[in-house]
């Protein structure tokens, strides 16, 4: 049983880790993709339509665009293609 404990102590340091060292090697090879947004410029007058294939996509590909476009009082539209039709319980949820 201890060797199982260690084993999976192990494991999950060794996940904790890596995720950390890509993390940090992802934003030190490319930090320009984190300041994509910073180059938007929205103002009151625009409008913004965002189409997402499925429920929650729009919050996950657009989601800093749309908090930007909100935050400037721009009018902000979401269309979902699809309403989960092959996965209900995950979209009721």
């Amino acid at each position: 049983m201890k060797k199982y404990i260690k084993n999976l102590i192990i494991i999950i340091l060794s996940i904790v880790f890596m995720s950390a060292v890509a993390i940090i090697t992802s934003y030190l090879i490319e930090p320009s993709i984190y300041d994509f947004y910073t180059d938007i410029e929205i103002t009151k007058q625009d409008r913004i339509l965002i189409l997402a294939p499925h429920p929650d996509d729009e919050a996950i590909s657009a989601g800093g665009v749309i908090q930007k476009a909100l935050s400037q009082d721009a009018k902000v539209k979401v269309v979902c293609i699809t309403n989960g039709d092959n996965n209900q319980l995950a979209y009721l949820f």
